[in-house]
């Protein structure tokens, strides 16, 4: 049972949010409902999704240090002392319970500061290779979530293998391809859209038969009209979106997914048993991405496709294959549905209660 409050640091990307989402709808169904309080950033996507669920929303501001450039470099560290105050006043106000740490460079000062006050800290790591943040901060902490066996040995005996924390809604209703009839594909790269992705379609389509496929695809607002006229231009039926609300329901229709290989992604096309060609996004901080698809693929539950010249007849070509083998969808949903475990919100909270109570 958790009793005092619980704090989540991190925020900024949708994957931090919706992981701490997951996390707390499960403390309210298990009637375990302590006090919440997130601290992220001042953009982040936590300002609009946490103050529907009551849940207060305090923000730091603190930049990255990778892939940054020297002077944002260094203008994050000039930050630093003023967000270690801060954190050190929020966690001084708040008195929580335990501190849970989403990754993301929002995450370090308040995690940091908790550690030294003695607050039971856990981390989440969603990806097979740790972030940069998590990597810093895992000496100061508890535990250490993580979702696959090969980032298990990067923590030591602080790592617990609980999987990536996703909202139940993906997990019911799980439907297998259809044996027939046309495929049914949804394309999205994240909440913003991608423009490589959508140019990577638009050059699929070119060499696919609108009788054969049918498309729910989000772009993000920049590339919506002309997707849509492409669309139009060669005669396919489907949704061209600039975001999809209703992602759970989205992913239940579908057949085939195509989409980037962030690790809530990935936990969310898994926990839907759905197959799925990823396609990286290639300027990742320490190449995550790919080396996320890999670990898919290595478990035959994804194909992957990298981004080049070629990409766009490549990618026709496997969907083509996929429509024309659907033994071979199935069997790829069918690992996929296997790595998509329902039981990784308990294990956090069990891995929460853990550490307050010892």
């Amino acid at each position: 049972m958790i009793e005092r409050g619980v704090l989540f640091a991190g925020g900024g990307t949708g994957g931090h949010v919706y992981m701490a989402v997951a996390v707390i709808q499960r403390l309210q169904e298990l009637g375990s409902s302590p006090e919440i309080l997130f601290v992220g950033t001042r953009r982040g996507l936590e300002n609009r999704i946490l103050p529907d669920l009551g849940v207060t929303v305090e923000r730091i501001t603190l930049g990255g240090l990778k892939r940054t450039g020297l002077l944002k470099a260094f203008q994050t560290l000039l930050q630093l002392p003023a967000a270690l105050l801060r954190s050190v006043g929020i966690l001084r106000r708040f008195r929580p319970g335990a501190v849970v740490g989403l990754g993301g460079y929002s995450s370090g000062p308040v995690v940091l500061v908790a550690s030294w006050m003695r607050i039971p800290c856990l981390v989440i790591e969603p990806n097979v290779h740790p972030g940069l943040a998590n990597r810093l901060l895992a000496p100061w902490v508890d535990r250490v979530a993580v979702a696959f066996e090969e980032t298990a040995g990067r923590f030591g005996r602080k790592a617990r293998l609980t999987g990536i924390p996703v909202r139940p809604q993906f997990h019911r209703d799980r439907k297998h391809p259809n044996a027939g009839g046309p495929l049914r594909v949804l394309i999205f790269g994240g909440s913003q859209g991608s423009s490589a992705v959508n140019r990577l379609v638009c050059e699929a389509l070119d060499e696919l038969s609108p009788e054969r496929i049918r498309l729910v695809h989000q772009t993000g607002s920049r590339d919506r009209s002309r997707v849509e006229e492409r669309y139009r231009k060669l005669g396919f039926f489907g949704a061209v979106l600039e975001y999809i609300h209703d992602m759970p329901e989205r992913l239940h229709w579908a057949d085939l997914v195509i989409c980037r290989a962030g690790a809530l992604t990935l936990a969310e096309v898994t926990a839907a048993g759905k197959a799925s060609i990823l396609i990286p996004y290639p300027y990742a901080a320490d190449d995550h991405q790919r080396t996320n698809a890999q670990a898919l693929v290595r478990r035959g539950a994804a194909l992957i496709l990298e981004e080049g010249e070629e990409a766009g007849p490549a990618l026709a070509r496997m969907i083509r294959d996929l429509d024309r083998d659907r033994l071979q969808l199935g069997a790829l949903a069918d690992a996929s549905g296997s790595l998509g475990d329902p039981r990784s919100c308990d294990r956090i909270v069990q891995v929460l209660t853990e550490i307050i109570h010892e």
